[in-house]
C-alpha cells in the first residue's frame, strides 16, 4: 500500500487522465451528432454521422493517434496523456484494490485471493462449475478465463454468449434476464459465478448475482468507479478497484482475473506433482 504523499501523488494522475479521458469523448460525441436520414411513412428516421478523423502526421497513424502521439519530446497536444501516466493511474487502481466479503468486512487482497482460490478448488473437486458473466469487453473476460480455467486449471467452466441464447431471451423475457435465467437452468448449490462489471450497476449482472445467491452459488463480483456500485454489496467476494475509466476498470479487472488463475495453474500442477 502506498504512502500518504504516494496516494496523492496518484490520486491527482488519475483524476488529470480522467478529466482528459472525458474530454476526448466528449470532443467525439460532438462530432458524432445525430442526422436526419429519409422519412418514410411519416417517420423521421435518425443515424448517426460518422466523421473520420484527420491523419497524424507527426504519428502516421489515424485517428486518435494525433490526439495522445506527443509533438516532441518535451512537448503535448491539449488532451494528450502520457504514458507515464497511464501507467501510474493503473498502478493507483491496483495498489488500492479493496477485498471485502459478504458482510462488508475487509480483508487483505492476498487473503482474498486464497479465498478464492480455495472455492474454486472445493468446486474443481467436487465436480462442479464455474460461470462468468459480463457486459462487452467484461463479457470478452468472462469467455477469455472461462477457457483458461478449463485448459489450464481443469474446472468446469460455462458462460452464455451464445448469439441465439442472448437475443432469445433478451427478447422474450427481457435483457435483465439472460444470464440470471440461464442460470436457474444449471447452476447447482456450492458453484461458482464470477460477475465482472466495470460500473458495478449493469441491471443484467445484479440480477445473476442475486439469481446465484439464491441458487446456493459462491459469487466473486469485480466492479469499479464508485464504491458503493451495487455488485459489490452482494457478492460472497468482492474485489474492487477505483477505477474511473472503462479502460483503467477493463485493464484492473483482467490483472486480477489473470492472478486468480495463475494461482489456480499452481495449485493444479502442485497436486499433480504429488
Amino acid at each position: 500500500m502506498a504512502n500518504g504523499g504516494e496516494r496523492r501523488r496518484r490520486a491527482g494522475t488519475m483524476r488529470r487522465v480522467t478529466a482528459c479521458l472525458l474530454a476526448q469523448t466528449e470532443d467525439r460525441v460532438k462530432k458524432s451528432a445525430p442526422v436526419p436520414l429519409v422519412a418514410a411513412a411519416g417517420k423521421t428516421h435518425y443515424s448517426v454521422a460518422m466523421t473520420m478523423p484527420k491523419p497524424s502526421q507527426e504519428c502516421g497513424l489515424p485517428g486518435r493517434a494525433q490526439a495522445v502521439c506527443p509533438e516532441g519530446p518535451e512537448t503535448k497536444p491539449g488532451n494528450a496523456i502520457a504514458w507515464s501516466e497511464h501507467r501510474a493511474a493503473l498502478a493507483a487502481c491496483l495498489d488500492e484494490l479493496a477485498v471485502t466479503d459478504r458482510d462488508g468486512i475487509a480483508c487483505a487482497p492476498d487473503e482474498g485471493f486464497r479465498r478464492w482460490l480455495e472455492a474454486a478448488t472445493t468446486v474443481r473437486h467436487a465436480g462442479g462449475c464455474v460461470f462468468l458473466v459480463g457486459n462487452g469487453a467484461s463479457a470478452s473476460m468472462a469467455s477469455h478465463f472461462a477457457t483458461d480455467l478449463a485448459k489450464n486449471g481443469c474446472v468446469r467452466t460455462q458462460v452464455f454468449t451464445d448469439l441465439s441464447l442472448v437475443t432469445a431471451l433478451g427478447n422474450d423475457i427481457r435483457f435483465e434476464e439472460i444470464y440470471a435465467e440461464p442460470l436457474r437452468w444449471y447452476m447447482t448449490p456450492g458453484d461458482i459465478l464470477v460477475a465482472i462489471s466495470s460500473s458495478g450497476n449493469s441491471p443484467n449482472i445484479v440480477r445473476a448475482v442475486d439469481v446465484a445467491r439464491e441458487l446456493g452459488g459462491f459469487v466473486a463480483t469485480l466492479s469499479g468507479f464508485a464504491p458503493a456500485n451495487a455488485i459489490r454489496r452482494r457478492g460472497d467476494l468482492n474485489f474492487y478497484i477505483p477505477a474511473p475509466t472503462y479502460g483503467l476498470a477493463e485493464t484492473g479487472h483482467a490483472s486480477i482475473l489473470h492472478h486468480w488463475m495463475d494461482l489456480m495453474e499452481c495449485c493444479r500442477k502442485k497436486e499433480v506433482s504429488r
